[in-house]
């Protein structure tokens, strides 16, 4: 701290009685500055409070209670050492020398919390404040302070229980891989330096658009006198609804949740947390439209509007369709008054999949059916034409958003594709274009991609953990389950299955052809047909065409559990029926998906590891 022009102290008299205002005399722009005063106190170890105007007078024990009202307002800084932060607010204290007559060495009674955001989507968010409120103490009501312990004691009003940090202009804030070690940009706050329980503290955190974002920092926090405390990076996540894919029986109807939600989980799973708006109130786009993006009938060789969907519109954060009387698969699009795509959704026309019971090591729940598939071909597979709608749709691994070939033909594919670039390959640009495939035959085959150093990049959209390439039945047996993600692509209370549980193949007899499909024994006596959905690897020729005239020959399956550069997924052919651990092609690569059943016991929503962790002192 350095004094400046206008700088003032209040000093009290040894026994308390008298006080007086000494005014800076010399010393601006310096760490020792002189002051003096007209009517000044007498006595040794006087003491004076910083600035004046928050000094209210002594209580009965001679401690001084401060006005800590200065700390209500404050204005961005970048760090520490800008002149952004008026320091003139933070009260002082000081205690005069019982060696040097005259000499105060001021103290702190604040210290600091650095809030760091990261916009990993990179949609471009902007801050316009950051407000921490205290659900029990008034932060910025008044302090008594105990001079022989340093401890404040706080006290006010309701109204005084929260300090604002503003930024009218927006602040940018940092867009960087979904790393939590990445170092960003903070937002600092001063508050007064104590111990606060657990649970006590929450952000609300506003941007340009008025959404209000909260957080509250779930373990103790002691703030330090004079200190800057790290707070764990928090990476905003924001989504809309409880799923990405709506099942709908053929001329029903279906609500689709369209209100905006967010997390700050580290593994982007769904914490059920309604943005809201200024005030506290549920916020939604008044003015959003739903569309149609593209609809594919059953047996249709192209894209046709009108095709599979009667009808579809928003209304007040809701969007309803009605199907007409076929199968066929959709994605309809929640876009603002601006024609910008918020989010998307995939709407399932089909007759209600049944749940098969695989009863091998690891158990599992799985529907009858590839996602997006609308039958499940129980049919002389050699003798009968090929029936392309048993194959369901294709997904990029980490990606929410299905994309779709021909029912008529081989290996016409009916989407768009770009080749991946850093201003593409974030999550924003995959939501605002969820038709479009991002291809990579570089850094490690991902569509997304970081615009830094991707060497310590994590990939766990569809909720996988690290792992390394060799598994072992007792390395999948240990392996957990993760809370399904707000960018799986399954129905609600289903999600893209973890590895350990595709592991059935290998204590099943699989009976299979190798040209038309697979039958997987799932009971020990019945069987479930997994159609040869093939791959799409970095281009759009399908792999692996089939004698018979189906899709492929070959069945890839996208599992949820992997390692930074790859994931798991299962394989099948005539030859060998197995869990690819280690191939190239990444998530960047199309392939199925068969949805698994969440059990009752699987944590689906708040993840306890996503909580703001003890700070640390800086």
């Amino acid at each position: 701290m350095v004094w400046s022009a206008g700088d003032a102290v209040q000093v009290h008299s040894t026994d308390g009685l008298v006080s007086s205002e000494y005014t800076l005399v010399s010393g601006i722009g310096e760490s020792e500055g002189i002051f003096s005063s007209s009517s000044p106190v007498s006595g040794n170890s006087r003491l004076a409070i910083y600035p004046s105007s928050a000094d209210l007078g002594l209580d009965d024990s001679g401690n001084p209670v401060i006005d800590l009202s200065g700390l209500s307002n404050q204005s961005y800084s970048d760090d520490l050492a800008g002149n952004a932060t008026n320091v003139t607010l933070f009260p002082l204290w000081a205690r005069e020398s019982n060696v040097e007559e005259g000499y105060f060495q001021f103290n702190n009674i604040c210290g600091g919390l650095s809030l760091r955001l990261n916009d990993y989507q990179g949609f471009g968010m902007k801050i316009t404040s950051v407000e921490i409120v205290s659900a029990s103490m008034s932060i910025s009501g008044r302090a008594t302070l105990d001079t022989a312990t340093g401890e404040l004691t706080l006290s006010g009003t309701d109204a005084q229980k929260s300090i604002k940090m503003s930024y009218p202009e927006g602040k940018l804030i940092c867009s960087t891989p979904a790393s939590t070690t990445t170092q960003i940009e903070c937002f600092y706050i001063t508050l007064p330096a104590i111990e606060y329980p657990a649970g006590d503290l929450t952000f609300n955190i506003t941007d340009d658009q008025g959404r209000v974002f909260s957080k509250t920092v779930n373990s103790v926090v002691k703030v330090n006198p004079g200190r800057a405390k790290k707070m764990s990076q928090l990476c905003i996540t924001t989504y809309f609804g409880q799923a990405n894919s709506v099942m709908v029986e053929p001329g029903e109807s279906a609500v689709i949740d369209a209100t905006p939600y967010y997390t700050f989980s580290n593994d982007y799973s769904y914490e059920n947390c309604r943005v809201k708006g200024e005030g506290g109130v549920d916020y939604f786009y008044s003015e959003a439209v739903a569309e149609p993006l593209w609809e594919l009938a059953a047996k249709a060789g192209t894209y046709a509007s009108g095709s599979v969907l009667q009808s579809c519109y928003y209304e007040d954060g809701k969007i309803y369709v009605t199907a007409k009387d076929v199968k066929g698969n959709a994605v309809v699009a929640l876009k603002d008054k601006n024609g910008t795509i918020l989010w998307s959704f995939h709407v399932w026309v089909t007759d209600t999949p049944e749940d098969h019971s695989y009863t091998n090591v690891n158990g599992g729940v799985f529907q009858d059916r590839h996602l997006g598939a609308t039958n499940t071909l129980v049919v002389d597979r050699s003798t009968e034409s090929p029936n392309y709608d048993c194959l369901g749709l294709l997904y990029q691994n980490g990606r929410k958003d299905p994309f779709a070939c021909s029912l008529k033909e081989y290996n016409v594919p009916l989407y768009n594709s770009e080749n991946v670039n850093e201003i593409n390959g974030n999550i924003a640009y995959t939501i605002q274009h969820p038709g479009t495939r991002l291809l990579n035959a570089t850094a490690k085959y991902h569509w997304y991609i970081a615009t830094t150093d991707a060497s310590g990049e994590d990939l766990p959209f569809w909720g996988c953990t690290r792992k390394t390439s060799t598994y072992t039945i007792e390395e999948f047996n240990k392996e957990e389950d993760a809370p399904k993600t707000v960018y799986d692509p399954c129905p609600e209370g289903y999600r893209v299955p973890e590895a350990k549980y595709l592991y059935f193949v290998k204590d099943q007899n699989a009976i299979f052809n190798s040209a038309s499909g697979y039958d997987m024994n799932y009971d020990g006596t019945n069987t479930n047909y997994w159609a040869p959905c093939g791959y799409l690897p970095n281009g759009n020729d399908i792999i692996n065409a089939s004698t018979y005239g189906f899709r492929a020959y070959r069945l890839y399956i996208w599992s949820a559990s992997g390692n930074m550069n790859y994931t798991i997924r299962l394989f099948c052919i005539s030859s060998a029926v197995k869990l690819d651990t280690d191939v190239k092609y990444g998530r960047a690569a199309a392939l199925g998906v068969r949805c698994r059943k969440i059990t009752s016991q699987e944590v689906t929503g708040l993840n306890i590891d996503s909580q703001l962790e003890e700070p640390i002192d800086e």
